[in-house]
């Protein structure tokens, strides 16, 4: 329980907190260092928000291997895959394009972050309450974040010269720091 569940919570908030940072400074990256890039700005923020769920599975996945359990990481993944594959061609019929990929991906990540934890978390507690609880917490800073960063990313708008980018940025970025305040 130790080697997983104390780990993977740390990890959600600093990652939870990373992510956001990263979300936060991209367009102005994109904008100045990779502008050829700059059109991929939406699908890419949406894939950060994936990665979220992605960067927990990693403490649960090296519990199943430790207990001789890894198959199971195998058939979830698996299943998860083909789940993205069908979302991703759905969202695209949509004409929600590359986007829709984006979003596709973050689903299924979330799926599997979740399939694969809950499999985990199962092997030393088999209370649903307790996994629940294990979830919100784990949750808690994506529920928190996500509202925060599409607040604070419309402040201001990014058009130049590059020092008011700069500028814009930085207020968002403090903007993230108070509310990361404990």
């Amino acid at each position: 329980k130790k080697y997983v569940e104390e780990p993977t919570t740390i990890l959600a908030y600093l990652m939870a907190i990373l992510i956001a940072l990263t979300f936060l400074v991209s367009p102005v990256f994109l904008r100045y260092v990779l502008p050829q890039y700059e059109s991929g700005l939406k699908p890419l923020q949406v894939l950060l928000v994936g990665t979220f769920f992605i960067s927990l599975v990693n403490m649960s996945g090296h519990f199943l291997i430790a207990i001789n359990k890894p198959h199971y990481l195998l058939l979830i993944g698996g299943g998860v895959i083909l789940v993205g594959i069908l979302l991703g061609f759905l969202f695209i019929k949509l004409g929600w394009g590359l986007i829709g990929i984006a979003l596709a991906t973050t689903l299924a990540y979330f799926i599997y972050n979740t399939l694969a934890v809950g499999y985990a978390y199962r092997f030393w507690q088999k209370s649903n309450r307790a996994l629940i609880s294990f979830y919100l917490k784990i949750y808690f800073p994506f529920f928190y974040f996500t509202p925060w960063l599409l607040i604070l990313s419309r402040i201001g708008r990014l058009r130049g010269p590059w020092p008011i980018d700069l500028a814009v940025t930085l207020v968002r970025v403090a903007g993230l720091a108070i509310i990361s305040l404990p």
